[in-house]
């Protein structure tokens, strides 16, 4: 456990994604989503890496020896209404969600989200 809640908050994002092998632009997209800046997101992909949580290498990234268990399709939450996507300001009429612990990152288009979590 992290002190600090937004690193914290961010790490459970790398966690969450890390199984889905992104690459490291799709996984800085989703971290945006519950971080306030770049600074933040190099903390979180330091800190992810120093605890074993993910390897980088070139412009993805690998699962380490010490990450959760995968990203489930349960975590991915789904809503009809009018949304702008957080990664390509596409509008979209089912925003999809990303939950992860008490957070829901988002909305994304499903495009987006399957990048995000690699499921293209």
């Amino acid at each position: 456990m992290v002190d600090d809640p937004s690193l914290q908050r961010g790490l459970e994002v790398v966690a969450a994604i890390a199984p889905m092998e992104p690459s490291v632009a799709d996984l800085v997209d989703a971290l945006e989503g519950v971080l306030d800046g770049p600074d933040d997101i190099r903390r979180v992909l330091e800190q992810a890496e120093q605890q074993g949580v993910i390897e980088r290498e070139e412009a993805r990234v690998t699962t380490g020896s010490q990450a959760a268990t995968g990203f489930r399709t349960g975590r991915i939450i789904k809503r009809l209404g009018e949304f702008s996507c957080r990664r390509c300001s596409r509008q979209v009429t089912t925003g999809h969600f990303l939950r992860v612990g008490e957070t829901e990152i988002g909305p994304y288009g499903s495009t987006c989200i399957d990048r995000i979590t690699d499921r293209r």
